[in-house]
């Protein structure tokens, strides 16, 4: 819209003295207020134009509405007068399904929009098999106040994954979780109750930041991610600080790509711990070794550490013409270590070396086949030569 207009016109003064909002049927007005407020303090045509972009493309990112469409004219006083149209998506849905591949099993989910009149999903699914049922149930809101807050409250009753142990296995689950997050930052709060070899209670927040600029994400030609969080658990039965954080960088050499990844986590028991809260170093990020495949292990399960660290560089080439972000050629070489104090850690760390093929169709996903020798490896280590990963981000 701006771009057709002149820069003497754009500079014009101009107030918002009505704004006609049509087409709300379950949403509250003021979901739409919050998203303009700023459109009605602007001072010049220029700015309505430009504050009244930005408010539809924010009331467009609500699951709740299908299209947003607005204008400005005047009115005969000279003002400027907005009007915006919303169409609101349909009220919900409901799948049902069944499955008898390995097991019977039943599976449904369901969400509704809006019911309430505040933007928010709600959402519930429901699976059961004959060994285990799963339930979780959620209610978001992706943006509060005019901001980019997504906040949510989630219920789980269930099987969560169990990383010290092959990708089958789980661990009975029940927790209340309150989520809040923006596009750089998220803060957590966790009741949970999990039950592997013995049953733990943990009340816990965490914090974490974010900072992503790799393009593309799943097959980086460049730029750089900082991710780190810092979990501090207390009260209940579980008590520590745990604090993670990870880096990569990707710098063009064109053709090639050469990437830099390093990685780690300490936690500080403050009383007790328990396995769901250790660190567990092996596959998808490093290559070479099983799932959880680092450490010392019993009856299938790796005991884990207090103290984990990874190191990847990967040399990545174009393998066809004009291929340069869907099929790649890679070399790499890992290394980390894994314990429960920063000396054995050091001392006894695991190194691979290997050559592998990523095909990233449209940059969306990534799928990796890799073949990796051993350096270093320990007895109780279980290691992979042949590696795949399926995901997508880059690892």
């Amino acid at each position: 819209m701006s771009l057709l207009l002149s820069e003497a016109v754009l500079s014009e003064p101009l107030r918002v003295v009505s704004v006609d909002v049509t087409g709300l049927w379950r949403t509250l007005p003021y979901v739409v207020d919050d998203e303009l407020r700023f459109v009605r303090r602007a001072e010049t045509l220029g700015d309505i134009v430009s504050r009244l972009e930005q408010a539809v493309v924010a009331l467009r990112s609500f699951e709740v509405f299908e299209d947003v469409q607005a204008s400005v004219g005047r009115n005969a006083g000279g003002g400027a007068r907005i009007a915006v149209t919303i169409k609101e998506k349909q009220v919900g849905a409901l799948k049902i399904g069944a499955s008898t591949s390995d097991d019977v099993s039943f599976e449904a989910s369901g969400w509704l929009r809006g019911i309430l009149g505040h933007a928010e999903i709600c959402r519930v699914a429901f699976s059961r098999s004959r060994p285990s049922k799963d339930m979780l149930a959620s209610v978001r809101r992706q943006r509060i106040g005019g901001t980019p807050v997504d906040a949510a409250i989630e219920l789980q009753d269930g099987d969560a994954a169990a990383p010290w142990a092959p990708a089958t296995s789980k661990v009975k689950t029940r927790a209340c979780r309150v989520v809040a997050t923006t596009p750089l930052d998220g803060l957590t709060l966790e009741l949970a109750e999990r039950s592997e070899d013995e049953t733990s209670l943990k009340l816990s927040a965490k914090f974490a930041k974010r900072l992503d600029t790799r393009e593309p994400r799943a097959a980086p030609l460049r730029g750089s991610l900082f991710d780190a969080s810092v979990e501090v658990a207390g009260l209940l039965g579980a008590s520590f600080v745990k604090l993670e954080a990870a880096f990569q960088r990707h710098v063009p050499i064109l053709p090639a790509v050469l990437s830099f990844g390093v990685r780690g986590g300490v936690l500080f028991d403050e009383g007790a711990h328990f396995r769901p809260d250790r660190f567990y170093l092996g596959a998808p990020s490093f290559r070479g070794f099983d799932r959880a495949g680092v450490g010392p292990r019993s009856k299938a399960s790796a005991h884990g550490g207090t103290l984990s660290y990874s190191l990847l560089a990967m040399l990545s080439l174009p393998l066809a013409p004009k291929s340069q972000d869907v099929l790649r050629g890679h070399a790499f070489l890992t290394l980390g270590g894994l314990a429960d104090d920063p000396g054995t850690a050091i001392a006894n760390p695991r190194a691979t070396f290997g050559l592998g093929v990523c095909l990233a169709p449209q940059a969306l996903l990534r799928l990796e086949i890799n073949y990796a020798a051993l350096v270093k490896a320990h007895p109780a280590d279980l290691v992979t030569r042949f590696h795949f990963l399926f995901s997508a981000d880059f690892l």
